[in-house]
């Protein structure tokens, strides 16, 4: 029910799973090689995860979060230069806030287990590439992807794909899913 979890003096840890979070649960100086997990989050989660600074700083830091049935209305940011970013949706997730970190340039969702919805903000400034993976539902027609996405990729994706392109010249493949590509502002 909110809390600072500080994870600099830890030298390694195999697995972090925040289980029924509420408020602000924020952990800090993750390290890209910690396996983390949420697991059906509240609607009042307002959580950050920073990555130690230390970790990300080359060109190509690589981690991965497993999301798993987390309620609409909360908010999620991720914290620190991790280029690659991955979500494994394992359970439904719906979020008002979504927030990504200048630095990452790449996100993969695989929605294997869970639809993934984005309702209020997406931050993704640097992010230049999505690719979209799964039988899961990802629904962010509430919000414009960002003018620096060039590439969006679900071709090997069975879920429904809901987006809104950016007015910018963008690559836009779908899967089987019953896909819905709003290009207004394009």
């Amino acid at each position: 029910n909110g809390g600072n979890l500080d994870m600099d003096a830890i030298a390694s840890v195999t697995s972090l799973k925040l289980t029924n979070p509420t408020g602000a649960v924020d952990v800090s100086n993750l390290a890209t090689t910690d396996t983390v997990e949420i697991i059906r989050g509240g609607a009042t989660q307002d959580s950050s995860l920073t990555y130690l600074a230390t970790g990300v700083t080359g060109t190509a830091d690589a981690a991965t979060v497993t999301l798993n049935g987390i309620t609409a209305g909360a908010d999620l940011a991720f914290v620190g230069a991790v280029e690659t970013m991955t979500f494994n949706v394992t359970g439904d997730v719906s979020l008002a806030d979504f927030d990504l970190a200048a630095g990452t340039t790449a996100v993969t969702v695989n929605a294997t287990g869970g639809d993934l919805t984005v309702t209020n903000q997406l931050t993704n400034a640097g992010v230049l590439t999505y690719t979209v993976t799964g039988s899961g539902d990802v629904d962010t027609n509430a919000i414009t992807l960002g003018a620096a996405v060039t590439t969006y990729d679900a071709s090997t994706a069975t879920g429904d794909q809901d987006l809104i392109a950016p007015a910018t010249v963008i690559t836009i493949t779908t899967g089987t899913g019953a896909d819905d590509v709003d290009m207004a502002a394009t």
